[in-house]
């Protein structure tokens, strides 16, 4: 059988660090605060805006759209106050819906005079492709814009535009940012899919 050790004494000063110590490990908890993004019953979204309304007009509760979208309230609030989300994981929560997203980049809309103007091209750019970001490359190379040029006006890197691309995600804000940026208007089609 072994023998049990004598302890040690501890001296007064490592008694105190000790307490000390413990004092810092434990985690205060902050007083909840409501979002910034949320007052007086609506949310205030900038970039999910579409999103909200999606959850809206199909008649859905934020807890029966986050269910049936595959995700928890929790996560789907989270976006809300945070006013993003990356593109895969909205195109995941729509399609899980039962509807099918598409995004596109299209020039605004221009005042000529006291009339609103609006150009559009014959072609019909709107992405058959199944990547995600191809919408967003098309309207790069389409209007000319350089994405050396995008990656400095969003204050990134161009390794960061190139990782974009190579994992075909991204986070909503930045598709308005660059859109913004650029003369251009995020457009969103969202439609039934159909069986």
């Amino acid at each position: 059988m072994a023998k049990a050790s004598a302890s040690k004494p501890v001296s007064e000063s490592t008694k105190n660090e000790t307490k000390k110590a413990a004092k810092k490990a434990v985690p205060v908890k902050k007083a909840q605060t409501r979002s910034e993004n949320f007052k007086d019953g609506v949310w205030n979204l900038k970039y999910l805006q579409f999103v909200n309304a999606f959850i809206t007009q199909t008649g859905m509760t934020s807890g029966e759209a986050a269910t049936k979208g595959g995700i928890t309230r929790q996560t789907l609030y989270h976006w809300f106050d945070i006013d993003d989300a990356k593109i895969s994981s909205i195109i995941k929560f729509i399609n899980n819906c039962g509807y099918r997203i598409k995004f596109a980049l299209k020039p605004e809309t221009n005042k000529i005079g006291d009339a609103l103007v609006t150009i559009n091209s014959k072609d019909n750019f709107e992405t058959v492709g199944d990547k995600n970001l191809s919408f967003l490359d098309e309207a790069l190379d389409r209007y000319g814009i350089i994405r050396k040029d995008v990656a400095a006006k969003l204050g990134i890197g161009y390794t960061a535009l190139y990782f974009w691309f190579r994992h075909d995600d991204v986070f909503i804000s930045y598709i308005y940012k660059i859109a913004e940026q650029n003369g251009l208007k995020v457009v969103i089609k969202i439609d039934p899919i159909e069986d």
